[in-house]
C-alpha cells in the first residue's frame, strides 16, 4: 500500500464530488485535520473510515488501498446466447473480485494509544498500517535520538518488520511519535501464522549523556483471521 497514492485518491474522490475537506470530515465524523493528513499522505483512514469512504463514493475498498479506481473490463459477446453470457459474466466477477477483511490494531499499554488496521484479502495479501501513535508519558525532555521499530514475535523468535522512516534528533517522545506511521505492503505471512504471532512496537530513546531507554508497546489484533 502506497500511503501517498491512497491520499491522492481520497483527495480526487472528494473533489470529484465537490466536497471541501470540512464537508467530507463532517460526513465521516472526523476532523478536517484528519482528512488533510490522509490527503497529504501522513496517515490513512482506519477500518471504519475506509468502509464509510467506500460506501460514500461507491468505490471498492481494495481500490482505495491500491490508490486507484480500476476500470471494469467490458466484454460484449454477440454470438453466445444470453444465458451463457450471463454465466460467463458471473464467473468473471467471481474470479476477479478480491474480498478484504479488516481488523483493528490497538494496544493495551496504558501509557500509549495506537490507531492501526490490518487488511487481509482472499488472495493471501496482507497489509499492516499503524498511525497516530500517542503517549501519556510525562516526559518533556528532548532526546539526542529516538527510533521506533515494529516487531513480530513468532514462537519466541523476534523479527523486526520495519523501522520508522526517520530517526528523530533533538525531539521529545510525544512530538516524534505523533509523526510516525508504519505501512507494510504485502506482508509475507499467512493468516494462520499471524494468529500465533505477537506484535509490538519498540521505542528507543538516547539522551545527550548517551543513556538509552527502551519502551515496549504490545499490540493487540482483534479477530485476526477472516471467518470462512
Amino acid at each position: 500500500m502506497n500511503q501517498e497514492k491512497v491520499g491522492n485518491l481520497i483527495k480526487k474522490l472528494r473533489k470529484d464530488n465537490n466536497l471541501t475537506q470540512k464537508e467530507l470530515a463532517d460526513k465521516l465524523n472526523v476532523t478536517f485535520q484528519a482528512v488533510s493528513k490522509w490527503e497529504n499522505g501522513k496517515s490513512v483512514p482506519d477500518i471504519a473510515q475506509l468502509r464509510q469512504i467506500s460506501k460514500l463514493f461507491s468505490v471498492d475498498i481494495s481500490d482505495i488501498l491500491d490508490g486507484e479506481v480500476k476500470e471494469k473490463k467490458k466484454r460484449i459477446l454477440f454470438i453466445i446466447p444470453i444465458a451463457i453470457l450471463l454465466v460467463l459474466i458471473i464467473g468473471i466477477v467471481i474470479n476477479n473480485r478480491v474480498n478484504f477483511s479488516f481488523k483493528k490494531i490497538t494496544t493495551y499499554d496504558t501509557n500509549f494509544s495506537i490507531t492501526g488496521s490490518l487488511a487481509y484479502d482472499d488472495k493471501g495479501k496482507i497489509y499492516i498500517y499503524i498511525t497516530d501513535i500517542k503517549t501519556d508519558i510525562k516526559d518533556d525532555n528532548k532526546y539526542k535520538t529516538i527510533k521506533v521499530s515494529l516487531y513480530e514475535n513468532y514462537k519466541g523468535n523476534n523479527t523486526k518488520i520495519k523501522d520508522s522512516n526517520e530517526i528523530a534528533h533533538d525531539s521529545t517522545i510525544k512530538d516524534y511519535l505523533e509523526q510516525i506511521t508504519f505501512n507494510i505492503d504485502d506482508y509475507k505471512s499467512s493468516c494462520s501464522d499471524l494468529t500465533k504471532s505477537k506484535f509490538y512496537i519498540e521505542v528507543s530513546t538516547t539522551d545527550y549523556n548517551n543513556k538509552t531507554v527502551y519502551y515496549k508497546v504490545n499490540l493487540e489484533l482483534e479477530d485476526l483471521c477472516p471467518v470462512k
